[in-house]
């Protein structure tokens, strides 16, 4: 799984996807930044004027990449419960 930093158009994000690559989520330090909408996974963006400074805008959008990985095996681990608990 890959989380992708993005600040613009996502042309780098999208050579990702359309090289097939695992892209669990994407993190912006721009609100408007294109790129947040060219894949289809969860996304969310880190204006430093919501912050008091850079170190705090970088951990919260690092942990938020965490937790959306966290998310991502926890609901691939459910999905294989429930598909062996089906047999």
């Amino acid at each position: 799984m890959i989380g992708v930093l993005v600040s613009g158009e996502g042309t780098n994000l999208q050579a990702l996807v359309d090289a097939g690559l695992p892209i669990a989520a994407v993190a912006s330090n721009r609100s408007d930044a294109r790129a947040l909408t060219r894949a289809s996974v969860p996304s969310a963006a880190f204006e430093l004027a919501d912050y008091a400074d850079r170190h705090g805008r970088d951990s919260s959008s690092v942990q938020e990449l965490r937790f959306t990985a966290l998310s991502l095996r926890f609901a691939a681990l459910r999905a294989l419960a429930n598909r062996i608990s089906l047999r």
